[in-house]
């Protein structure tokens, strides 16, 4: 589960491999949308891009607003959802996927080197860039 407070929205990973996203503005959260991932398997991890407030530099020196969240399983599989500008959670969707290592334990995103590093139950950590994955 995260908590991003810029938004006030909540992420709750769901054991049936969804992202719920909720609006947390009301006096009980409601659901903004439903994200699935390819798989079927209970979520070990979730991450969202932080770092240098929310910005990415490009290689052309242009600022880029980032917004993804990641969601990491079982089985090593690693979903990116896009989840767009504060307050259009709604449009989130899917933009890329990885496999890695089985039993994904802890799953983080760097802004400042675009990479994606996730870590299993052996104790393996893997960079990932995230052009190529």
């Amino acid at each position: 589960m995260i908590h991003d407070h810029q938004r006030n929205v909540l992420f709750i990973a769901g054991q049936a491999g969804n992202v719920f996203v909720l609006n947390c503005l009301t006096t009980e959260p409601e659901l903004i949308i439903n994200l699935k991932t390819d798989k079927q398997v209970c979520i070990q991890g979730l991450a969202r891009s932080i770092g240098n407030a929310g910005y990415l530099i490009s290689q052309e020196e242009r600022v880029v607003r980032s917004h993804y969240i990641l969601a990491a399983d079982k089985k090593g599989y690693i979903t990116i959802f896009d989840i767009n500008t504060p307050g259009k959670e709604s449009l989130s969707k899917r933009v890329g996927a990885a496999q890695g290592a089985p039993k994904q334990r802890v799953i983080l995103w760097r802004d400042n080197g675009r990479e994606i590093i996730s870590g299993d139950q052996e104790g393996f950590v893997t960079f990932w860039y995230v052009k190529n994955c």
